[in-house]
């Protein structure tokens, strides 16, 4: 009887152990991502390397094969604010007209844009967009 008892009580202590430890909260599930997406129009070859702030707000330096070659790169963040940068430099042609869509979406929204153009008299371009995620 005193075994039964016991065992009744160990099954209840198991169990209300299992429905705590189920109802834990996890804060990284409960935390909110948003996605930074950058964009760069036309990927050609006179790009000569891509530069973009990334998830942990290191500044990246790539070719375009590595993250950009269909013109985009995404990922997810969960702290703010973030200072989102995306930028490229470029072979200035000087018998071309090189002109790139440089832009930056946060959940699907553009919030920053613009055309980076050559206006100097150098061989390369270069130039950045910035936003900062709140």
């Amino acid at each position: 009887m005193i075994k039964v008892s016991i065992m009744k009580m160990l099954i209840a202590l198991s169990a209300l152990l299992i429905v705590f430890s189920s109802c834990k909260k996890d804060d990284k599930t409960n935390t909110p991502s948003t996605v930074i997406k950058y964009t760069i129009q036309p990927i050609d070859e006179q790009i000569i390397d891509v530069r973009y702030n990334n998830k942990n707000e290191d500044m990246v330096i790539e070719d375009v094969s590595a993250q950009f070659a269909d013109g985009s790169h995404q990922f997810s963040i969960t702290s703010k604010p973030f200072a989102a940068k995306v930028g490229l430099r470029f072979e200035d042609n000087f018998g071309s007209v090189d002109e790139y869509e440089v832009s930056i979406y946060v959940d699907g929204e553009l919030k920053a844009r613009d055309t980076i153009v050559n206006i100097g008299n150098t061989s390369e371009g270069e130039g950045y967009v910035e936003y900062t995620v709140e």
